[in-house]
């Protein structure tokens, strides 16, 4: 295994040049000199010593919860508090990292907050093609992907079955009579909105319903497109909408109040989440995340993954459950 000693020779630097660069201080340390550590980095793989006390403590290990931005979104605020109290119940120390790990130098981040100062990471929901996720896998840091499985099968991941959850909503459409059914996509730079999208139209495929282009939608600019579909004549506007998640249908629900059509007698919703649902007007038909199901067995995958890195990557889909409320009713004569 390399040591720091390692990496001053082969960057001809002093061990206290290295020292500065791994505790992230620059301006100790001139850009040149910084950038052939980080290359020695690199070319090594170091990783700092984890402390003598944690050698000691093996069975109460410290995780990080990496998160794009914790209050953004009620979705991240459920997935952290279950995760939180998953590790806590097994015994085990939470570290949150939010948005400037994400968003630094990969590597830079990972050796100045992880490395050292925590055995694993859970990542959640990561956007598509992450560097962060590129650069643990390169390192050989102990990780995992929670909500958003990322774009191969080399990191292991655990979230909802994305396209069993929609095929669910949508076959709840279906079961009641609905045949237009419109979909709300979420972000572009998640895998899970394109998850649902293929379960969306797998099981309208499968029913033999065509799909109009003018009926799928996108968040970012959604108000006007479902301005649209409000417009369009009774026999050719969605007599239901499949929204990606419970905010997204929030806003859907207001937004067809403000136009005078009633849900669920002319236009249904259904959503995936089932955040505030309950509370929403009317109250949402949604597919409930299984988040604490979720935070379990992330865990459980990264603890035995860090214990023994033998282990290679596991890809773990738990399914959702489809919560009834009064935001879906048969579809209109």
């Amino acid at each position: 295994m390399p040591t720091i000693k390692d990496i001053a020779r082969i960057s001809g630097v002093s061990l206290a040049t290295v020292s500065y660069v791994l505790n992230n201080r620059p301006g100790k340390v001139s850009p040149e000199k910084r950038e052939r550590v980080l290359a020695a980095i690199r070319q090594t793989n170091y990783r700092p010593r984890q402390s003598l006390q944690r050698a000691a403590l093996p069975d109460c290990l410290t995780l990080g919860l990496a998160v794009g931005s914790a209050s953004r979104d009620i979705y991240y605020q459920a997935m952290l508090d279950n995760l939180h109290n998953v590790l806590d119940a097994l015994g085990h120390n939470s570290l949150i990292f939010t948005s400037r790990l994400f968003y630094e130098d990969p590597l830079l981040s990972i050796r100045t907050y992880c490395d050292g100062r925590c055995d694993g990471l859970i990542v959640v929901s990561p956007t598509v093609g992450n560097a962060l996720v590129r650069t643990l896998r390169e390192r050989g840091f102990p990780h995992i992907l929670v909500g958003n499985s990322g774009d191969d099968a080399l990191s292991s991941s655990c979230e909802i079955d994305n396209i069993a959850a929609a095929r669910v909503a949508v076959g709840e459409l279906l079961r009641l009579g609905h045949r237009r059914i419109a979909y709300c996509r979420g972000s572009h730079e998640t895998r899970a909105t394109w998850q649902r999208e293929e379960g969306y139209r797998q099981i309208l495929e499968e029913a033999n319903i065509p799909i109009d282009d003018r009926w799928i939608g996108e968040s970012v600019g959604g108000r006007a497109w479902l301005r649209n579909l409000l417009t369009l004549p009774a026999a050719e506007r969605p007599t239901a909408i499949f929204s990606f998640c419970d905010s997204l249908a929030r806003d859907i629900l207001v937004l067809i109040k403000e136009s005078g059509v009633s849900v669920p007698g002319e236009i249904s919703v259904v959503s995936v989440d089932d955040l505030g649902a309950e509370v929403t007007d009317p109250p949402l038909t949604t597919v409930r995340q299984p988040f604490e199901e979720i935070s379990r067995a992330a865990a459980e995958i990264l603890l035995a993954r860090i214990r023994d890195p033998r282990l290679g990557p596991e890809q773990r889909l738990i399914e959702g459950e489809m919560v009834r409320r009064s935001s879906v009713g048969p579809a209109p004569a």
